[in-house]
């Protein structure tokens, strides 16, 4: 979560709070196609998100689990830093 916060005009709209903690982070950039980036990591990298399409806010759902590893941690935030530079 936070090296994502480092990419300008980045949202996370997880909370940091370790008791409202999961499995589930949201994130938005703005002025930025969340469907679109959603669409790019699959097609370009394999990286599985749910685009979050609503009136009041864009992000996207990503949903690692006990398996995931640090590694694909890191190479998910590379693409998202790639694909949003």
């Amino acid at each position: 979560m936070d090296r994502l916060a480092r990419i300008p005009d980045m949202q996370i709209f997880t909370s940091r709070d370790p008791e409202q903690s999961c499995g589930i982070g949201t994130f938005g950039i703005r002025n930025q196609n969340m469907a679109s980036l959603s669409t790019q990591l699959w097609e370009r990298y394999r990286i599985l998100t749910s685009p979050i399409l609503r009136k009041d806010y864009q992000g996207i759902r990503v949903t690692p689990n006990v398996y995931t590893t640090l590694k694909e941690i890191d190479a998910f935030c590379g693409a998202v830093e790639k694909l949003v530079a």
